[in-house]
């Protein structure tokens, strides 16, 4: 099994390869692509997440 900054690392790594292709794709696709690829970094990342009931000061 993978440590968890290997599998970090592997995510990252899908997310680079993931923004590489929206630019290709452009258009509403590209768009798309761009928003899943954000999403899986800030998951990746860790801390509070887009839409969390959390307030930080």
């Amino acid at each position: 099994m993978a440590s968890q900054s290997e599998a970090r690392e592997a995510i990252y790594d899908a997310v680079a390869t993931m923004t590489k292709k929206a630019v290709e794709h452009g258009g509403p696709s590209g768009a798309a692509m761009l928003r899943d690829a954000a999403i899986a970094w800030r998951a990746a990342a860790g801390g509070q997440q887009p839409g969390s009931s959390v307030v930080q000061k």
